[in-house]
């Protein structure tokens, strides 16, 4: 099952994630990565990003958070809330 979030938002699950994007944005945070600005930038440079292109990535980052909101206040957000995630693991010679 998806987090499908589309129009009108009045199902529960579009109602939460909207207060959910509403929040993180007020907050200063985004809806990727661990939420903070520290914890995206902790996650970005553990995963081998570049220090000087984070704050054009975080900028980028709530810039799109900022659009999902314009559309959601517009009526035209539509998102099928599927995410993609991996799970790894590897063993290490004795």
């Amino acid at each position: 099952q998806t987090a499908r979030v589309a129009p009108p938002y009045s199902d529960l699950g579009s109602k939460t994630i909207i207060e959910m994007m509403r929040t993180s944005y007020n907050s200063g945070a985004a809806m990727a990565l661990g939420g903070t600005k520290e914890n995206c930038r902790r996650y970005f440079l553990a995963g081998g990003g570049d220090e000087s292109r984070f704050p054009e990535l975080w900028e980028c980052t709530r810039a799109e958070l900022a659009r999902q909101i314009a559309a959601v206040d517009a009526g035209t957000y539509v998102s099928a809330g599927g995410h993609i995630h991996y799970l790894v693991w590897g063993r290490k010679p004795l």
